[in-house]
């Protein structure tokens, strides 16, 4: 390619010779016109005459053509009558120098040409060679620095030439990197040396350097040194991955629960893992090497073998599969004592990268226990089958499409309907679909862990046999049934793996418990009324008692008759409140407490508040039922604690009495009353006091309610009463 300076370089040889040439013919004038001499000036020729041949070889020529023709022609014009003989010799001679020196020329040309040739192809084989090419001098500086440097380096070749080779070194392998590459000024060389090179951007890369020493012509004086070298990063890091995956899949090997041997190409074992020994009672060396024969019972050997004859004959390798395999196959291995061991056989073939094959790679996993397991578990299936044939109720399996799969002995006596005209017949055309509920609810089931509970099924059929009871409790040949269904995944023997969704679906007949529940029923109900009638009497009976001893104390004028009746009076009126309360409650047992405190509150005011005297109750409670034994020693003893301080416990005309009933955690009522008014005496101990009030206070809660009572005179008088809630079968003294 011809640049710019070439051509401005041929200008200037162009502007010298012809400088030259004009100089010539000047000289050539100057002597043969001027001086009119014959003094040889023609050595001055031979400056263009050879520099044009150097310069254009052959067309050198020309020049010394040129100044021949210029010679004569001067000789014959200007010198006429002179000696022409040396002129004549000059001519030749200018051209036949001209011609050695380009012939020369040409030759040194061709030389030269050569070896820029020779020196332009190996600067660009060491500079577009695709391996990594370095050169430095003996003052370990970098003088050349190919391409694949650069790439591997991160590094321009104009950033590092002249620097030192230090540079090219990460720090921590520096010195020992150096110490290397140093040896070679002594003669040595680098041969496949594994030495860190430090990347432009921080990063180390590992290449494999060989490295040749130049020398001058001496062959002793060091010139510099060439190295090569190879990223061998990821090399290094596949033989890691590959030295990991190695012992990776040796450690599986070892590590392998079931029985792991690899076959050669003679069907000789090669590998054998540590559980084939420990199962066979073999040590490794005395597995290795031998036929595979020797792990197999006679019968299973012979199987075995044909999968492995392709081996031993070469005619049939060819038609062999490599995809072929040997899976699940149940066959028997032989212990080294002859003990024969069930085994589950899987064996494939082992390939090279070119599909050849190299041997054959087979496990088994011994079956003895699930053997086992299979046989009990048939035994605990017709156990299970056994059982189902005898259950009382009606038994079906039902698919996701309703269709009967399967159904018990009991379904078939209780219907009335044969196997064949069953299975495969939807149930809700042998049940009845009652407007497409009981479909809709076992599809719903499907997918789901709920369970269809409850759900009563009537069927209607005239070949169902129906007792006389039933059909007077329901219409004529129906029967009630409860349906429980739930869906099961069912595991077919022949396939383990596939799993199918199907419904079990049970029908157990409750007409009878249908009649025997209504009629419980009826009596309850009979029984109610008969108990609200019982209660409405008592109450009546105890307003009467209540009238008349009312009459009796206005018909007295002794105040202390007068207070005994109208305690009396109050007593009875509590009782006929609670009798009132159950008649009209929806418990007919039970008492609630809270209720009745607040009526019996409501009475009390009534009776002793007046507008003279102004005594405010403040109630709060809870709903707490008790039953009617334990309601009416609760009841007078609460009875007996409010009316007194109803009576007694104010001298001014107003004052506050607080009633607070609660039922703890524990089953426990908690009643506390608190007046704020002047207060039991402290001389009185209720304990002990013959009060008639106060020991039928005492009797009430400790002996028929079980309880405790607690008196607190603080600004006032407190009564707490704790007892706990008992059933109603317990006995009261």
């Amino acid at each position: 390619m011809i640049t710019k300076f070439d051509i401005q370089r041929e200008k200037n040889k162009i502007l010298i010779m012809a400088t030259l040439l004009v100089i010539c013919c000047f000289l050539t004038y100057y002597f043969h016109v001027v001086l009119k001499s014959g003094t040889v000036f023609t050595h001055f020729f031979y400056i263009p005459i050879i520099l044009a041949s150097v310069w254009w070889q052959r067309k050198g020529l020309a020049v010394a053509v040129f100044l021949a023709v210029w010679l004569l022609l001067s000789h014959f014009l200007f010198r006429v009558g002179l000696e022409t003989i040396n002129d004549l010799i000059r001519a030749p001679m200018f051209i036949a120098v001209s011609l050695v020196a380009a012939l020369l020329s040409e030759k040194l040309g061709k030389a030269e040409g050569g070896l820029r040739e020779t020196r332009d192809y190996l600067d660009k084989l060491i500079t577009y060679a695709n391996a990594p090419i370095i050169v430095w001098n003996p003052d370990f500086r970098i003088t050349r620095f190919n391409k694949a440097f650069e790439r591997l380096t991160g590094y321009a070749s104009g950033e590092v030439i002249g620097k030192e080779l230090r540079l090219l070194f990460p720090e921590i392998s520096r010195n020992e990197s150096l110490g290397r590459i140093e040896q070679t000024a002594g003669g040595e060389f680098l041969k496949s040396v594994e030495i860190p090179i430090l990347r432009k951007d921080g990063d180390a890369r590992l290449a494999l350097w060989n490295s040749a020493n130049i020398y001058a012509e001496d062959g002793k004086t060091l010139v510099s040194t060439i190295a090569q070298g190879i990223d061998i990063t990821e090399r290094k890091l596949s033989e890691k991955a590959i030295a990991a995956s190695k012992a990776y899949a040796e450690s599986i090997i070892r590590n392998f629960l079931d029985t792991l041997i690899v076959v050669d190409p003679e069907a000789k074992i090669e590998t054998v893992n540590p559980a084939t020994c420990d199962l066979l009672g073999y040590t490794e060396e005395e597995l290795l090497g031998q036929p595979v024969s020797i792990i197999f019972a006679a019968a299973a050997a012979e199987e075995v073998l044909r999968f492995f004859q392709f081996f031993l004959e070469p005619n049939k390798a060819e038609a062999f599969d490599p995809q072929n395999t040997v899976r699940n196959r149940e066959l028997n291995y032989k212990t080294k004592d002859g003990r024969l061991i069930q085994m589950s056989f899987n064996a494939s073939v082992l390939t090279d990268e070119a599909g050849n094959i190299t041997g054959v790679v087979a496990g088994a996993k011994d079956i003895t226990d699930i053997k086992r397991a299979e046989a009990t578990i048939k035994k605990e299936r017709n156990f299970s089958k056994n059982i189902i044939t005898t259950v009382p109720e009606s038994l079906l399996v039902v698919d996701k499409d309703l269709r009967i799969k399967s159904a018990n002995r009991s379904f078939y006596e209780t219907f009335k309907i044969e196997p064949e005209n069953t299975i495969g017949a939807s149930i809700t055309d042998i049940l009845g679909n009652d407007k497409g509920k009981l479909s809709a609810e076992l599809k719903r089931l499907f997918g789901t862990e709920d369970m269809l509970e409850n759900y009563e099924l009537h069927y209607k059929s005239e070949k169902i046999d129906s007792p006389r009871e039933a059909r007077e409790l329901t219409s004529q040949c129906e029967r009630i049934f409860n349906v429980t269904a739930r869906r099961i995944i069912i595991v077919e023997e022949e396939e383990e793996e596939e799993e199918e969704e199907e419904e079990l679906v049970v029908l157990r007949d409750i007409t009878e418990r249908k009649r025997a529940q209504e009629q419980i029923e009826a009596s309850l109900s009979e029984n109610d009324v008969l108990l609200r009638e019982i209660h409405h009497r008592v109450k009546n009976n105890l307003q009467v008692i209540s009238s008349i001893l009312d009459m009796c104390r206005m018909r007295t004028h002794d105040q202390q008759a007068i207070d005994l009746f109208t305690d009396v009076r109050d007593k009875i009126h509590t009782m006929a409140l609670i009798h009132s309360q159950l008649y009209r409650s929806n418990r007919v047992a039970q008492v609630n407490i809270g209720n009745h405190v607040r009526e019996m509150v409501d009475y009390l005011s009534k009776v002793y508040v007046t507008n003279a005297k102004l005594i405010t109750p403040v109630i709060e409670y809870s709903d707490i039922y008790l039953s009617v034994i334990q309601a009416i020693p609760c009841i007078l003893a609460l009875h007996e604690i409010i009316s007194n301080a109803f009576k007694h416990a104010f001298k001014e005309d107003k004052g506050t009495i607080k009633i607070f009933i609660k039922r703890l955690d524990d089953d426990t009522v908690f009643i506390r009353i608190k007046d704020d008014g002047i207060g039991i005496p402290e001389e009185i101990d209720i304990y002990k006091t013959n009060s008639l009030g106060l020991k039928l206070l005492r009797s009430l809660v400790q002996k028929q309610l079980k309880g405790k009572i607690q008196i607190n005179r603080n600004k006032g008088t407190e009564f707490i009463v704790e007892f706990k809630i008992l059933e109603c079968k317990e006995k009261y003294v």
